[in-house]
């Protein structure tokens, strides 16, 4: 969990009990899908009788990335592990933080009872829509922008600069 609402929330400790009302309101037969590295978010897990499937970088989690590495590009890619599967993806978006996202979205799949294969396809077809999030434009004297202006945060802007 970020700081990107620190300025309303006052601390990341009251931002995570904010978030954690939507754990605790799931019904026995939900699923929480809560980042597995982040210990407030972790702690989350706690607050259910729903079913929790963790993801992250840990090998404790149960969606996870192993063998990160990053193209000459800027673009991650990784292997997708839960259970006894493992999938190479190579992402279409830049940052180690998208790859995050991609967990998540493949943690939300598996509770949703997709199946691997299909799981897989979807981090590799991504791509970010929203302007200002991580565009990537390369001039014409090579040097590479990148644009991370939309709702700017203190991790987005180092997550930007760490990009390329």
């Amino acid at each position: 969990m970020g700081s990107a609402h620190l300025g309303e929330f006052g601390s990341r400790e009251v931002i995570a009990d904010a978030k954690a009302e939507i754990v605790r309101a799931l019904p026995v037969h939900g699923t929480a899908v809560p980042n597995g590295d982040d210990p407030l978010v972790a702690a989350m897990a706690n607050e259910t009788d729903a079913a929790v499937i963790t993801f992250g970088f840990d090998e404790e989690c149960d969606v996870r990335a192993e063998q990160v590495g990053v193209q000459l590009d800027g673009r991650p890619y990784f292997f997708l592990v839960h259970g006894a599967t493992r999938h190479r993806i190579d992402l279409r978006v830049h940052e180690r933080h998208n790859l995050l996202n991609a967990l998540a979205a493949a943690a939300t799949a598996v509770a949703a009872g997709i199946p691997a294969d299909r799981i897989a396809q979807g981090p590799r077809q991504a791509e970010i829509s929203s302007g200002g999030r991580m565009e990537a434009t390369t001039r014409p004297d090579g040097v590479t922008v990148i644009n991370d202006a939309f709702n700017a945060s203190p991790e987005s802007v180092l997550a930007a600069l760490g990009a390329v």
